[in-house]
């Protein structure tokens, strides 16, 4: 039998490249004010792309933004997010 090693939440480094540093950071200011619309941090080009951004956050598909824990709408060009629940 294989013997696993399991370690604390504390240990594990943040994904911390590009974009992903922004968006750890907005999701950790997102849980502070958990219930209140913020604005996406990127600039978005059209609003296809602010569509698939906020169906993709949705449906969990972003590593800082866990299915069930965020909620995204757009409207035109603009993305909005809030943290609606899980991990705070």
């Amino acid at each position: 039998m294989t013997d696993f090693e399991f370690v604390d939440d504390t240990q594990v480094p943040e994904i911390r490249r590009g974009y992903n540093v922004l968006y750890c950071e907005f999701a950790k200011a997102l849980r502070r004010n958990s219930g209140r619309w913020a604005v996406w941090p990127k600039e978005l080009k059209n609003p296809a792309t602010a569509s698939m951004t906020a169906g993709n956050i949705n449906r969990g598909k972003l590593v800082n933004f866990p299915k069930g824990e965020f909620e995204a709408r757009s409207r035109g060009q603009v993305v909005y997010v809030r943290h609606v629940g899980g991990v705070a």
